[in-house]
């Protein structure tokens, strides 16, 4: 009997990056840049894109939904630590759950416990949430390379002559 081949295609979703921003690495020996995107289907999500210090990282996109997920197989009452991430990054190098997890403490979902130096607490991220909502509102589209761009957008524009001509088509 023939075995079956099961092909799935994933279309590749178009993400906005909204920020980059920068936080030192949780040993805090080097410091990391990271971007937050946005799906065109509404989806937050996290890239670490440089690291000044020597360790390795993919740079793979990681949405607050699969973190959440994780987060949340540990009892909320429980202090967390990176290892939550290490799911999210099967085969991938050993330090992107530390560093990912290093942004989420810079973007307030988590801070150090005052029970266990090693671990965290989780922290409802307000404000993060908010600049979000803000930034996935307006057109803002940063380039990797922290480059500022608009989002293409078409608009008419009338000419200020008195003479009769066609608007111009603005990209």
């Amino acid at each position: 009997m023939k075995k079956e081949i099961q092909v799935t295609t994933v279309t590749p979703r178009k993400i906005r990056i909204l920020k980059i921003a920068n936080c030192p690495n949780l040993s805090e020996s080097s410091t990391l840049t990271y971007h937050v995107g946005v799906a065109d289907d509404g989806e937050i999500l996290f890239r670490l894109w440089k690291n000044t210090g020597a360790g390795y990282f993919s740079a793979e996109w990681v949405s607050i939904n699969a973190i959440k997920a994780a987060s949340d197989k540990v009892p909320a009452d429980k202090p967390i630590t990176s290892f939550i991430l290490n799911q999210l990054f099967v085969g991938r190098s050993a330090n992107n759950p530390s560093f990912l997890f290093a942004v989420l403490k810079q973007e307030g979902f988590v801070q150090r416990s005052e029970i266990d130096i090693r671990c965290y607490d989780r922290v409802e991220p307000t404000a993060f949430m908010a600049e979000i909502d803000e930034l996935t509102k307006s057109d803002v589209n940063l380039d990797p390379d922290g480059k500022p761009k608009k989002l293409p957008k078409k608009r008419v524009v009338e000419s200020p002559s008195t003479e009769a001509s066609m608007p111009a088509a603005v990209e």
